[in-house]
C-alpha cells in the first residue's frame, strides 16, 4: 500500500466519521491527524502513548455514549476504538497483493461492534481470563508467587495495546433456539466452558476439521469466504500475525501454548477447588511471559506494516 492508498483510507474514515458522529468529528480528526503524521510507531507497545492517541478526547463521557451507546458509560473496549479500527483497516483491507488482507474487508464501515458488521476488533490474551475483571485472583497470585506487583501491572497495561488486538468475524448465531442469546465466535470463546476465553484453545479448535463447536458459523453463507481463507493455513496465520500460536513447520496449532490442561484451564473464578496452588502459580507465570512476548512480536509487525505505508 502506497501513500496515496493510505490517504484514501484516512479520507474514507473521515467521511464515515462525518456521517456517524456529527460535531464530535473535529476532536477525533485531530487524533487521526496526530496518529497519521506524528506517531512514533515504536509506541505501539507503549500503553501511555496508545492511551493518549486512542482516548485523547476531552468529553470522554460523550465519546463513549456516541461510540457504544448510553448504557456503556463505565467501560470502553480498547480493541474497538475508532483509531483501532483505522489501524485494522489499513492493515487488513482486502486488496490485491496485500498479504495481510482479510476476505471481503472492502470498506472502513465493514468494521464495527454488532452483527451488522463484517468484522469486529477483539482482544487476544485477556487480563480477566487469569485474574478476573475485579482482580479476584490477583491477591491469591501474589500469595503464591515471589514476584513483584509490577510484573502483573505491566501485563495489565500491555494487554490493551494494538499488538494484542485481532479482527474476527462479527456474524452471530443462535446456539440454543430456546434462548434469545446470539453469539459471535469471540463471544462464544469468552463464555463457553471449553474455552474460558483462552485464545490458544480457541484457535486450535477453530482450525480443526474434527471440532464441531463452530459448525453453525461455518454454515453461514456470509462466512464462507472466511473459512475458505482459513483452509490456507499459511496464509491465514500470516495475515493475522499468529505465528506464536502455531508450529510453523507443520502449521498445526499449539493447543496448550500456556501450559494448561486442555479441559482444565485455570480460570480465575474456580481455581480454589479445581487446581492446586503450585499449578496456578506455574500457569500464571507462563501466561504472563508468553502473552507479553506475543504482544511484543505482533506490535513489532504492526509497526513495520504501518511504516511501509509511508514508502
Amino acid at each position: 500500500m502506497n501513500k496515496a492508498d493510505f490517504d484514501y483510507c484516512k479520507d474514507e474514515f473521515l467521511w464515515f466519521l462525518n456521517v456517524q458522529y456529527g460535531d464530535l468529528k473535529g476532536k477525533i480528526k485531530e487524533q487521526i491527524d496526530e496518529f497519521c503524521h506524528n506517531f512514533c510507531f515504536d509506541d505501539l507497545y507503549n500503553y501511555e502513548a496508545i492511551n493518549k492517541l486512542f482516548l485523547n478526547v476531552e468529553d470522554k463521557k460523550r465519546y463513549i455514549e456516541l461510540s457504544y451507546g448510553s448504557n456503556s458509560k463505565d467501560a470502553l473496549d480498547c480493541d474497538d476504538t475508532h483509531l483501532a479500527r483505522i489501524v485494522y483497516f489499513l492493515i487488513h483491507r482486502d486488496e490485491e497483493n496485500n498479504e495481510y488482507a482479510l476476505p471481503n474487508l472492502i470498506n472502513f464501515s465493514d468494521i464495527g461492534s454488532g452483527y451488522k458488521y463484517k468484522y469486529r476488533g477483539d482482544t487476544i490474551n485477556t487480563y480477566s481470563t487469569l485474574f478476573g475483571s475485579k482482580n479476584q485472583g490477583y491477591e491469591i497470585f501474589f500469595k503464591l508467587c515471589n514476584v513483584e506487583d509490577e510484573r502483573v501491572a505491566i501485563f495489565r497495561n500491555r494487554y490493551v495495546t494494538m499488538g494484542n488486538f485481532i479482527l474476527l468475524p462479527a456474524t452471530t448465531v443462535q446456539l440454543n433456539p430456546d434462548t434469545r442469546k446470539w453469539y459471535s465466535m469471540n463471544s462464544y470463546r469468552g463464555t463457553n466452558e471449553r474455552y474460558r476465553d483462552y485464545f490458544d484453545l480457541f484457535i486450535s479448535r477453530l482450525m480443526s476439521n474434527d471440532c464441531i463447536d463452530f459448525k453453525l458459523w461455518k454454515e453461514q453463507e456470509e462466512l464462507k469466504d472466511y473459512f475458505n481463507f482459513m483452509n490456507d493455513k499459511c496464509k491465514f496465520i500470516k495475515a493475522n500475525m499468529l505465528e506464536n500460536y502455531f508450529n510453523m513447520k507443520t502449521h498445526q496449532a499449539i493447543p496448550n501454548l500456556f501450559n494448561h490442561k486442555d479441559k482444565e484451564a485455570p480460570y480465575y473464578w474456580y481455581m480454589d477447588n479445581k487446581i492446586d496452588d503450585i499449578q496456578y502459580r506455574q500457569f500464571a507465570l507462563c501466561y504472563i511471559d508468553e502473552a507479553t512476548e506475543i504482544i511484543r512480536n505482533r506490535a513489532c509487525k504492526i509497526s513495520n506494516i504501518l511504516k511501509s505505508l509511508y514508502n
